[in-house]
């Protein structure tokens, strides 16, 4: 359960059912990817990762993860997820 504050006070409280809580929708999973490309730019993560040497990564040594994400200041796990889809990391 979720509640929100509103500007009057007020608070609304939804509630989401398993499949939207664990983003497994269609639209859920399309928000997800929009929102990691918003906070992530592909081109800029690839520019980044370039620079860094990130050919071919390792998922079990993230340093390299652990720097993208302090530069990107997301979590670990937007990156290697990214880092994953752009053809970079190795699992």
């Amino acid at each position: 359960m979720n509640m929100i504050h509103t500007q009057d006070g007020a608070v609304d409280v939804f509630k989401r059912d398993w499949v939207e809580a664990f983003g497994v929708t269609r639209l859920e999973i399309d928000a997800n990817i929009f929102a990691a490309e918003l906070l992530v730019p592909s081109e800029h993560l690839h520019i980044r990762a370039t620079k860094l040497g990130a050919n071919g990564i390792d998922l079990a040594d993230d340093a390299i993860i652990t720097r993208l994400a302090d530069d990107f200041v997301v979590p670990k796990q937007v990156i290697a997820v990214k880092l994953y889809r752009l053809g970079y990391l190795q699992v």
